[in-house]
């Protein structure tokens, strides 16, 4: 019986470890990382992403001096923005259209609306951009691409950091009660962040190769917003429409929003279902379409 002899991993075919120098590659143990490129599925480089954890601290640190640099207000941008589109809705649905929101104040009830839309959307649309924004950095060195779209979307948690203390005061001001409820908060903030990174990646492979992304995302988050409760309440939905409206992941997010802040209706268990499994199912398929697509970046950025 013949029996056929291992072939070392670590050693090229045809080649010994001794003679590879001659061949023009160095021994592959002389490498703390060997990149292959072929993908598998599951073959997703976690490691790699934790041991360049003081590189995303970095990253993330410079595109926050970045995006308020030279900038007078500075971070009170963060506060602004959501700001001075709540009294734009407050003029048009709560004194024109007079949008019925019961025993909530229209500025309150639209500021907790306007509140996690703003971290939804700012985190797709930077994320989305953050490969083209960085293209020289993907062209000069290696290092796992996910960090740039990561580091951008986690900029938005500290705006959103800075634009709570707001919603807090409105609260106190209008004498809107806390419950027990808001300790639910930091739940629904992590799930948006999930399904809005998820998109930001999807979005982010696709704005590379196919820069129309760019121009298309904004209109998209334009009638995105709409489609959600963010400017009035789902009361004013169709019961004929409800099951269908209630399939839009950031429903059943944002309606849990207002529920734990402002004892508003609570969201239906279809709401929550289908925020979970959207959330579950877009970042599980924005990184894995990140992950196959990366090798491509630098040569097409």
């Amino acid at each position: 019986m013949l029996l056929e002899a291992e072939e070392d991993p670590n050693v090229l075919p045809g080649t010994t470890e001794e003679n590879q120098w001659k061949n023009g590659s160095p021994p592959m143990d002389d490498f703390d990382y060997v990149i292959h490129s072929h993908r598998r599925l599951f073959d997703f480089p976690v490691k790699q992403i934790w041991e360049s954890r003081e590189l995303l601290y970095f990253l993330v640190w410079r595109d926050l001096k970045m995006r308020y640099k030279q900038a007078l207000i500075g971070a009170g941008w963060a506060v602004i923005k959501p700001l001075m589109m709540m009294l734009v809705f407050v003029v048009v649905f709560g004194l024109f259209v007079k949008v019925p929101t019961g025993d909530i104040p229209y500025s309150v009830f639209v500021y907790t609306g306007l509140l996690p839309w703003t971290f939804v959307s700012t985190i797709i649309s930077i994320a989305a951009a953050s490969l083209i924004t960085n293209s020289p950095l993907l062209k000069k060195i290696y290092f796992p691409r996910l960090l740039i779209p990561l580091s951008s979307s986690i900029t938005s948690l500290v705006d959103l950091a800075i634009s709570l203390p707001l919603l807090f005061g409105l609260m106190v001001w209008f004498q809107v009660p806390f419950s027990w409820r808001v300790i639910v908060v930091p739940i629904l903030i992590l799930l948006m962040f999930l399904l809005s990174f998820g998109i930001g990646l999807l979005m982010a492979a696709l704005h590379v190769k196919y820069h129309d992304v760019g121009m298309l995302l904004p209109i998209m988050l334009q009638v995105w917003m709409y489609a959600s409760p963010v400017i009035y309440p789902i009361e004013l939905v169709s019961e004929r429409w409800l099951p269908l409206y209630s399939l839009n992941p950031l429903v059943g997010m944002f309606q849990a929003f207002r529920w734990a802040l402002l004892d508003a209706q609570s969201p239906t268990p279809l709401m929550l279902v289908s925020s979970i499994a959207w959330t579950l199912v877009i970042l599980a398929s924005g990184i894995i379409f990140f992950h196959f697509s990366e090798d491509t970046f630098a040569d097409v950025v």
